[in-house]
């Protein structure tokens, strides 16, 4: 079983249960699991492939969660970059 699959399990068996507070807001089980349904979709349609690499630069935050859950629904693997990094650094990457 994949991460992926794990919550959307979780959000199909605790749908409004409080999976994540930020910044004194809440997100359940199922808006997470549905905004990581639309960018694995989102990443699918645009070609990317199981085991490729996708990254992400976000800084924390439910669209940081939502984004690496989805890369993880299309079967890619989540780089996540360090927002602190100058253009520059983005470059020697």
């Amino acid at each position: 079983m994949l991460i992926g699959d794990i919550l959307g399990d979780t959000a199909r068996s605790h749908p409004h249960k409080a999976a994540v507070w930020f910044k004194g807001a809440l997100k359940t089980y199922e808006e997470i699991n549905r905004a990581a349904d639309c960018i694995a979709a989102f990443l699918i349609e645009l070609g990317v492939r199981p085991g490729e690499r996708v990254a992400v630069l976000l800084e924390n935050s439910f669209d940081y969660i939502t984004a690496h859950f989805g890369v993880l629904k299309a079967g890619a693997v989540d780089v996540s970059l360090n927002t602190e990094l100058k253009a520059d650094g983005l470059r020697e990457l």
